[in-house]
């Protein structure tokens, strides 16, 4: 059995010589996880991957290899004598490199890195949803904002939540010029074949954690069965399927993108809950399959409304305002289908016109581009 330090040696020892390091906390399946796949793949040469926390599972392992030299940490190196040496070792190879650029997001290891590094690394790191709890990736990343290249985030919102903090916090204005706004990307089909459903069909995607508040779902499809809407809802994640809710099938987790693209392609309306996000994939691989989002007002969403009617948003601050403002919409968009049909056609258009893959890639490889 390998000893802490011989792993730990081992670990630098796989870096490779393309002075690119990524440092993301997990592999397994997320909105997040997609797009940093989508990131790795972008890049013109093979990158490190540094995965630095515990994943959940191996689903999207396979995805993050084909990308990258992939190195996962284990449970070691959270312990502080392991972590310091292995912080060490990673910045004297990095320290070695030309023109070594590193990136990171939601990592406390790549921020722990900084100190370590030397004045010709270039740093940048990426913001998928702003935090307000006081121990965030945001609030521990202010001491290292002055070595910060550049600061991704996904919108407006998110640039001017980091104005604001660095204001509370006492810190040089000058840097919110370096934080860049680059929109995530989706995959949009060649073709879609959309068949008009009598039932109206719902579709829920998220992973059991409490920021989603999948229990708000839950309120509403029992109010649309209590007024007799009809309707079908799948539910995919990781959900128990102990709620009694009629007309809804749990799917349990789905790896397969295909199977999920074929999900959305019977739905009429996503529903997405949310008290926090930041511009989540669902929504994106929703309307790019001519899927209406029905979502609370949260993070970079409100930036996916435009002149034509598509996306449709309520107040997020109260559960019970929130399932019964979606209900009140599903039962309208139920008996007007005219609308639903122009809201699915303007929100595919949208996300066809702006978050195509192609721009998603350049923007990443403008971003990593030495001056």
């Amino acid at each position: 059995m390998m000893t802490p330090y011989f792993k730990i040696w081992k670990y630098s020892r796989q870096l490779n010589r393309s002075g690119l390091y990524f440092f993301f906390p997990f592999y397994h399946i997320g909105g997040a996880e997609t797009v940093h796949c989508k990131i790795l793949a972008s890049m013109v040469v093979r990158p490190n991957c540094i995965i630095t926390n515990q994943s959940i599972t191996d689903a999207n392992l396979q995805n993050f290899k084909n990308v990258s030299n992939l190195i996962s940490f284990d449970a070691s190196v959270s312990k502080k004598r392991y972590r310091q040496i292995l912080l060490k070792l990673f910045s004297v190879k990095i320290n070695r490199q030309k023109k070594p650029i590193i990136f990171g997001c939601n990592s406390i290891f790549f921020y722990d890195l900084i100190p370590f590094l030397e004045d010709h690394v270039r740093i940048i790191d990426l913001t998928h949803a702003f935090s307000y709890e006081q121990y965030s990736p945001e609030n521990y990343s202010l001491p290292y904002v002055n070595r910060l290249d550049a600061r991704v985030v996904l919108g407006t919102k998110t640039k001017m939540d980091y104005a604001r903090l660095y204001r509370e916090n006492g810190i040089n204005p000058i840097f919110t010029e370096r934080i860049r706004i680059i929109k995530n990307a989706v995959g949009i089909p060649d073709t879609i074949k959309k068949n008009e459903n009598e039932i109206l069909q719902l579709i829920f995607v998220a992973r059991n954690s409490s920021e989603k508040r999948p229990e708000i779902v839950f309120d509403i499809l029992k109010e649309l069965n209590e007024k007799n809407i009809p309707y079908y809802c799948r539910i995919v994640g990781d959900f128990p399927e102990g709620q009694k809710l009629e007309n809804t099938e749990f799917t349990g987790e789905i790896h397969d993108s295909t199977r999920l693209n074929e999900l959305y392609s019977k739905s009429d309306i996503l529903l997405l809950t949310s008290e926090r996000e930041g511009l989540p994939m669902v929504i994106l691989e929703a309307m790019a399959h001519k899927v209406l989002p029905v979502s609370t007002s949260v993070g970079e969403i409100p930036e996916l409304n435009s002149d034509l009617p598509g996306i449709l948003l309520v107040d997020p601050r109260h559960h019970t305002r929130v399932s019964a403002d979606m209900v009140k919409i599903i039962c309208r968009l139920n008996e007007n289908r005219n609308e639903l049909q122009t809201r699915q056609e303007n929100c595919f258009q949208l996300v066809k016109n702006n978050y195509s893959d192609h721009r998603f890639a350049e923007n990443y490889r403008n971003l990593f581009r030495w001056e």
